[in-house]
């Protein structure tokens, strides 16, 4: 089977997924973008990481499967891939870890409405109570923030 990874942003996931796989059976190749066109016409399985393929690309190749290594398939034509016959599957935004991307989320959003990296300064320096003081004073260290939580 010929395995291609569409872009070279996280390059870890082609040896991770190289030490899964039975050796010498399948082929792992990875395509930037220059020859993208070509490489889609010679794979069986595309991961798209963060390469759109729309339905100009789908025509390009001859694959069967596009599976989405995480939970936006919102760079592919699902229209186009229905249409040829072509599989669509992505890893679910499920379980521990989006409970834990949505947590950091929310921390990074309250440490940039409290001036953390500011705050962090001014501790490392001894200034603290400057800090509080001129935090007080600012409209966001007042603001509300309210999170919602959608149940499945």
């Amino acid at each position: 089977m010929r395995i291609l990874f569409c872009g070279d942003c996280f390059p870890a996931s082609h040896s991770l997924l190289k030490e899964r796989l039975r050796a010498g059976e399948d082929e792992i190749t990875a395509c930037n973008g220059a020859n993208l066109r070509e490489a889609l016409s010679k794979a069986d399985v595309v991961i798209p990481m963060m390469t759109v393929l729309d339905e100009a690309r789908m025509e390009a190749g001859t694959f069967r499967l596009v599976q989405q290594w995480g939970a936006g398939l919102e760079g592919v034509d699902l229209h186009a891939a229905r249409s040829r016959g072509i599989w669509v599957a992505n890893v679910p935004a499920s379980g521990n870890n989006a409970d834990s991307v949505a947590e950091h989320a929310l921390l990074l959003t309250l440490a940039l409405l409290r001036q953390l990296p500011a705050a962090q300064r001014t501790f490392a320096k001894a200034l603290w109570a400057h800090h509080l003081a001129v935090c007080w004073r600012d409209a966001r260290c007042a603001s509300t923030v309210s999170a919602l939580r959608h149940a499945h």
